[in-house]
């Protein structure tokens, strides 16, 4: 029958804890131990140990921490240190040395009884919570955040040493609640109280965050802090702790302020320029009304006014009709009655043009594809019989189709083909060439000013070898009524080109002209290929 002691019991005990145990006889340095004993310090079961072989598997770095712990033995009787095994196979492990040392009759120190713990997954998880809560000081200590902590069954406050530097207190400090809340300024120590009020009744990881200052005085500076709390519950269910971030915002929302400030100022500028354009547009509404309606009224007075000047004028030309035919005429009155007759006609040409150039300004004509081509022709046989007269040749290139009032566009290269004619040189037969290209933006920039935004243009050219016109006058040819010659040399209204820009300007296009005198002149047209209308 096995025999049950309490050694034995104890024995059964320790291996069954996984420890291993021994007793070292000090004066011979004999060892007995467990089976446990060398599976923690070898790896494997092995018999036969001393003293000196637990120190070759020892590790090197090692010794002095055993040194040390048995210095201290010496004084307490106690050992306890943590070191480094290095197994057979080469693997390194950690184990807990804890040893007391047994006494003689004389208390003399005979035996060190002890046990050996394998805790080398315990020093790897401890390890890797102190490299995390390295890492996490670290990542602190760069963003500059500081942390807190309550215990809310005894209220005990801790802050971290950078909230103990904001608040103006020393690193050694004991925080009270008077404390703590001492450096908030009046006005925020209510927000601060509700804060955590709040934040002790929040939910499992619900957060809660507030903005408050503190200034502490004594030659600490004022600081807005952020900071962010949450609530930790026992198994119960209970409250027991808040624990929390803050971090020195002071400058970014001084920042923030600066830009809401200036954001605001903008606003209120935006806001006074948006009233004032309103009020403008209110004006310019009203103006384009009234103008609307004077043109409307003054074109119906132009209208009104040149058929009603027709009527005397058909009894002038009537009458003085009737003087010419009176045989008792004298020459003298004769002449003079020839005279009325060709002033009369004068103005009624003069009242015809006039009726033309108010219905251009108000013209509301629908728009269609008009072929250039076709339309320069088409006024090419109007001036048969005076191409005939005067052997002119007329030379036209390729032109192009485009969006426009064809009316207008017969108007444009009738007027221009016939001051083409009319202001040829004696002693040369007219040649008149008229070509269109295509040219970019860029292009036609360079040619006019304050041009109007188009992908291209039109440039269409029509160039004669007439007597020219003077440098100082290629502008003011184009005012109305403007007359460079007598009407005895060059008959004519002086209305003409005034209507051709009038035209041009309809289509959002431009018109000039270039000339020398005895060599000719040449006139410029730049249309928009996306045409886009004036009509008003």
């Amino acid at each position: 029958m096995l025999e049950i002691t309490s050694d034995r019991i104890a024995h059964v005990a320790l291996e069954n804890s996984g420890l291993g145990y021994f007793h070292l006889i000090l004066s011979t340095g004999e060892m007995k131990y467990s089976r446990n004993y060398s599976l923690i310090l070898t790896g494997s079961e092995k018999t036969g140990y001393t003293n000196k072989d637990f120190l070759k598997y020892l590790h090197p770095d090692d010794f002095k921490v055993r040194d040390k712990a048995y210095k201290i033995a010496d004084e307490t009787g106690r050992l306890h240190y943590e070191a480094r095994a290095i197994w057979d196979d080469g693997s390194v492990h950690w184990m807990l040395i804890r040893g007391t040392f047994l006494l003689d009759s004389n208390k003399a120190r005979v035996i060190l009884s002890g046990t050996l713990d394998d805790i080398t997954e315990h020093v790897a998880y401890r390890q890797k919570i102190e490299f995390g809560e390295f890492n996490l000081r670290t990542v602190l200590e760069l963003a500059q955040v500081g942390t807190f902590g309550i215990e809310l069954a005894t209220r005990k406050i801790t802050y971290s040493d950078r909230i103990k530097e904001w608040f103006g207190m020393t690193p050694d400090e004991e925080i009270t609640p008077e404390k703590a809340y001492g450096p908030v300024i009046e006005q925020d120590r209510p927000r601060v109280k509700a804060f955590f009020q709040k934040v002790s009744a929040l939910r499992e990881g619900e957060v809660a965050d507030i903005d408050f200052t503190v200034s502490p005085g004594n030659g600490f500076k004022d600081r807005v802090i952020h900071s962010e709390g949450r609530c930790f519950y026992d198994e119960n269910g209970v409250p027991v702790r808040i624990t929390g971030a803050s971090q020195d915002v002071t400058t970014e929302r001084k920042i923030q302020a600066a830009l809401e400030e200036q954001v605001q100022a903008r606003t209120e500028e935006l806001q006074q320029v948006n009233e004032e354009l309103t009020a403008t547009n209110e004006e310019l509404f009203e103006s384009n009304k009234q103008l609307t309606y004077s043109n409307e009224e003054l074109a119906q007075y132009a209208y009104v006014a040149s058929h009603d000047l027709q009527e005397p004028l058909r009894k002038i030309r009537m009458f003085s009709d009737m003087l010419q035919k009176k045989p008792d005429l004298t020459n003298v009155n004769h002449d003079l009655v020839i005279k009325i007759n060709k002033s009369a006609e004068r103005m009624s040409l003069l009242i015809e043009n006039l009726l033309e150039f108010s219905k251009l300004l108000k013209s509301d004509l629908l728009t269609t594809t008009v072929d250039l081509n076709q339309v320069v022709q088409d006024v090419k046989n109007d001036f048969e019989l005076v191409i005939e007269e005067t052997g002119a040749t007329i030379n036209i290139g390729e032109l192009a189709t485009i969006e426009a009032i064809s009316l207008q566009m017969n108007q444009l290269f009738y007027n221009l083909i016939s001051n083409a004619l009319k202001f040829r040189r004696p002693d040369l037969k007219p040649e008149i060439n008229i070509t269109s290209t295509k040219i970019s933006n860029d292009e036609a920039s360079t040619l006019v000013d304050n041009l109007l935004q188009s992908d291209s243009y039109h440039h269409i050219c029509i160039k004669d070898n007439g007597i020219g016109i003077e440098e100082n006058y290629t502008d003011k040819i184009f005012e109305v009524f403007k007359r460079l010659h007598r009407r005895e040399v060059y008959p004519g209204s002086g209305i003409g080109l005034a209507l051709c820009r009038r035209i041009v300007t309809n289509h959002n296009g431009y018109i000039y002209t270039e000339s020398k005198i005895h060599e000719g002149t040449t006139f410029h047209i730049l249309l928009p290929v996306n045409a886009v209308f004036s009509l008003d």
